[in-house]
């Protein structure tokens, strides 16, 4: 729910819309709607006094409207059958019973419990569950947060296992691993059972029974032949019982560690590393950006006739004495490869925040067309260039061999040679596509200058907040050509 009304600043003169909201909650059947709303008005309304209370100046005027936001409540529930991968099926650590019913939860308990008479995925190979299990209270298909229930009414414990898919970078191929758990049982009972959760590309759940969960997980675990003793809880091995039992008992948090591997492993350029060395690849991060932009806002103090009456002068209060209006700027574009193409540029008057926008886009559109849009062709080699890059030994970007693919890297901006570099490391190394713009006091103080006037035109803006009024930076997009490009990150 969230209320929105046009409030009113005397001491500025402004209007605006402002709005307070209240967290989403689940509404079920047997809930009491009345106190719901209640409660949603009590959050509203604490809001609109906190933000009454800050000093703001602002004044009620009216209510504009109250938007209800609802949506459908789907939780995660298992039902029908769902094939397995053939990578599981392949373990026969599992089995996935075909019901054609909401019960596959049920079915998976019955698997556990009895020996089949026939056909192990195949219900009529099992009692049916109603003559076994107490289902008294519990709704099918079987959300996860109901499990809990289903155990203390049956005296059995549960553990839930999802499946995931992910790109295995050593053999190229996409192949499945074992998360979880999804559920973990408070406490493990004498009649135990692991359950597989999957689900389809329709968003369908199904429910699995493992039969032997040492056995699923093993081909992710290690290529080490010998016993494995498994952690249930986040599935990492021990090679003894010992120190498996002090995993339960101090440091198993459900939360299994992932730590690089020393298996082989490509790189974005080919190149083979261990997976458990980090290195610096990204070297195009390490151009230099041709234009850099620092700027700077300041405004005068316009005196309030401030007529406030004090109720009561003993207490601690607040008088608006002075409005703070914009009135210039100045920013200096910084070339970093020929300073003839550095500019400063100032303003003051009136509307300087609007006028400080159109102007930095003005700049940075012709920045683009002037410099960037065009790559300029690599300028003929001197006789020493030509002798250097055919004696080069290693890539100027990445500083690792030439082994038969040398080409010369050049600056698109200039044209001058910059060195010999691999083929690849010369395609990913690209200028920079944004302009920085490097204010003074932006958080604090500035980007509350102009921020308004930054969003007028409906382009993409994104931001890294502090909070809701404060900004570490933000980016904007806007349209310099037959596509965006980012031009500006503060």
């Amino acid at each position: 729910m969230e209320l929105f009304g046009y409030y009113y600043n005397p001491s500025t003169d402004n209007h605006d819309v402002k709005s307070f909201n209240t967290p989403f909650k689940v509404i079920c059947n047997s809930a009491e709607t009345k106190d719901l709303i209640e409660e949603f008005v009590t959050v509203i309304d604490n809001k609109a006094d906190e933000f009454a209370e800050k000093d703001s100046g602002w004044i009620l005027l009216n209510f504009v409207h109250l938007e209800i936001n609802i949506n459908k409540f789907n939780p995660l529930r298992a039902s029908s059958f769902i094939e397995l991968p053939p990578e599981i099926v392949r373990r026969q650590a599992v089995v996935n019973i075909r019901n054609n019913d909401d019960y596959c939860f049920a079915w998976c308990i019955m698997a556990a419990l009895h020996t089949p008479t026939g056909i192990d995925f195949v219900t009529s190979s099992y009692p049916h569950y109603s003559t076994v299990l107490n289902t008294a209270g519990i709704d099918f298909p079987i959300t996860l947060k109901d499990i809990k229930k289903f155990e203390n009414q049956n005296n059995i414990s549960i553990n839930v296992y999802g499946l995931e898919k992910y790109y295995n970078k050593i053999s190229n191929n996409e192949e499945y691993e074992i998360i979880g758990p999804l559920h973990f049982t408070n406490a493990k009972k004498n009649i135990h059972v692991n359950l597989l959760l999957i689900n389809d590309d329709d968003g369908n759940l199904h429910y699995c029974y493992i039969s032997d969960l040492s056995k699923l997980i093993s081909k992710q675990l290690s290529k080490h032949n010998g016993r494995k003793y498994l952690c249930e809880g986040c599935l990492q091995y021990f090679d003894t019982e010992q120190k498996l039992q002090y995993h339960n008992s101090y440091d198993c948090d459900h939360v299994k560690i992932n730590l690089p591997s020393k298996e082989l492993v490509k790189d974005k350029y080919g190149n083979v590393a261990y997976e458990n060395i980090l290195k610096f690849i990204n070297y195009q991060k390490q151009m230099e950006v041709p234009f850099v932009i620092y700027a700077d806002f300041e405004c005068i103090l316009k005196p309030l006739n401030n007529n406030e009456k004090v109720e009561d002068p003993n207490s601690s209060y607040t008088v608006k004495k002075f409005e703070h209006i914009p009135y210039s700027f100045a920013y200096y574009v910084k070339c970093s490869f020929d300073d003839a193409y550095s500019k400063f540029e100032k303003y003051r008057g009136l509307d300087s925040e609007k006028v400080f926008i159109n102007s930095l886009e003005q700049d940075a559109l012709n920045l683009y067309q002037t410099f960037l849009k065009t790559p300029k062709k690599m300028n003929t080699l001197t006789e020493l260039e030509q002798t250097t890059h055919n004696n080069a030994k290693n890539c100027h970007i990445c500083d690792k061999p030439l082994l038969g693919d040398k080409v010369a890297d050049h600056c698109h901006i200039t044209g001058n040679y910059r060195g010999p570099a691999h083929s690849l490391c010369n395609i990913n190394y690209k200028i920079p596509n944004f302009i920085p713009v490097i204010m003074h006091n932006l958080r604090n103080y500035d980007s509350h200058l102009f921020l308004k006037n930054l969003c007028l035109n409906k382009e993409q803006i994104s931001v890294i907040p502090q909070n809701k009024e404060k900004y570490i930076s933000f980016e904007k997009n806007f349209h310099v050509d037959n596509y965006f490009d980012r031009h500006t990150r503060n």
